[in-house]
């Protein structure tokens, strides 16, 4: 008699009791609640910087502006657009050369280049364009390309100057081309420097903000609290600064101080949030904003790119330059978006170059008087 077989079975295979209790309804909770933590914390965060903004913005307009500069009434139209702060070097009888600067920095960024330029005999302001650097702050938020030209113009007013050339970087770059195209016959020339215009591809519309930028904007409070854990937080200005750089090593904290100077004065991070809407939805009104806008300029441009721009592609510097009539192009090799920064005694040298281009006559004393021509009133230019 043959013995039986039998087949050992194994036991059935338990689900861990995890498994068993998050039924699909259990984890959707979950999930919710996770994510209900996650935006508590980050709103806590948040608000701890809009504290630390706070408690930090404290410093008085006129006390702790720098003593080497002067505001001005650029505005005769409408003076609640406010005074413009400036800072100025060279004779005071050559055409001036105003320096619009670009996010987040004021003329203090600008004050080597400005120097040296006024040892070759150029007569140099360095422009705070509101809200940033020690300039009033518009109550109204008139930050459009439109209203910045304008206070460019003004600063040509008060110093009594009939023509100038603006110099304008990166986002700075937007009111000088605006300025071109609104107020051509105040000024000689523009170069611009990495300008970062946002022009649309040819023959497209700039693109809406999308629903989050909306969104965000949509809430007084949520945009100051981005703010002030942003653009306005001085712990992030060396960051900032390194960010936009091929040679990051140029962004020393000697740089990134002068960045945060501005920082610690009363309003800085509600002003800053007033213009966030200028930075992040495309200006529909601004002529600079269209190809065909560009392809109208009537005066000389040259343009400063540097060759390892990350923040905006030499391709698009290329592009510009083609479309401004009778534009030209210097490529600086192994530079980054902040080329007076990074490369200053070659960036001083193209300068030097272009402007002898664009405006031979700029060291020339005697800049015509404003008071002198009635067409170079700012009343005449609307």
């Amino acid at each position: 008699m043959e013995p039986s077989s039998s087949v050992t079975q194994s036991p059935p295979r338990r689900r861990p009791a995890w498994h068993t209790r998050l039924r699909p309804a259990t984890l959707g909770r979950a999930l919710v609640g996770a994510t209900a933590l996650l935006l508590a914390a980050c709103f806590c965060v948040l608000a701890a910087f809009d504290w630390l903004a706070a408690a930090r913005e404290t410093e008085v307009q006129e006390t702790s502006a720098p003593a080497t500069g002067r505001l001005l009434a650029t505005f005769p139209l409408d003076p609640t657009f406010g005074r413009v702060f400036v800072q100025e070097w060279g004779p005071g009888d050559a055409t001036p050369i105003l320096i619009s600067h670009g996010t987040g920095a004021w003329s203090g960024f600008w004050a080597g280049i400005g120097q040296e330029l006024a040892k070759a005999g150029y007569r140099v302001v360095a422009v705070d364009l509101p809200p940033f650097g020690f300039s009033d702050r518009d109550p109204k938020a008139r930050y459009s390309r439109a209203d910045q030209a304008a206070r460019l113009v003004g600063v040509l007013d008060e110093l009594d100057a009939c023509r100038g050339v603006l110099l304008g970087h990166s986002f700075g770059a937007g009111p000088v081309v605006e300025a071109l195209l609104r107020h051509p016959q105040r000024l000689v020339g523009a170069v611009l420097v990495s300008p970062a215009l946002a022009l649309p591809p040819d023959g497209e519309e700039p693109i809406p903000a999308s629903g989050l930028v909306d969104l965000i904007l949509g809430s007084e409070t949520l945009t100051r609290m981005l703010t002030a854990a942003t653009l306005s937080n001085p712990m992030l200005a060396r960051r900032f600064l390194a960010s936009m750089l091929e040679q990051k090593a140029a962004a020393t904290e000697a740089q990134a101080d002068i960045l945060r100077r501005p920082l610690r004065r009363a309003g800085t991070t509600p002003g800053y949030a007033d213009w966030l809407p200028f930075l992040l939805e495309p200006d529909m009104e601004a002529l600079s904003r269209h190809a065909e806008g560009l392809r109208s300029i009537p005066r000389p441009v040259s343009i400063v790119f540097g060759e390892a721009d990350s923040v905006v592609p030499v391709a698009e510097g290329q592009r510009i330059a083609g479309l401004i009539p009778g534009a030209t192009i210097d490529v600086l090799p192994g530079v980054g978006h902040v080329p007076h920064i990074e490369a200053p005694a070659e960036m001083l040298r193209t300068l030097r170059a272009q402007l002898e281009r664009i405006a031979p006559e700029a060291t020339r004393p005697g800049a015509p008087r404003r008071l002198d021509l009635e067409a170079c009133r700012l009343i005449g230019t609307h």
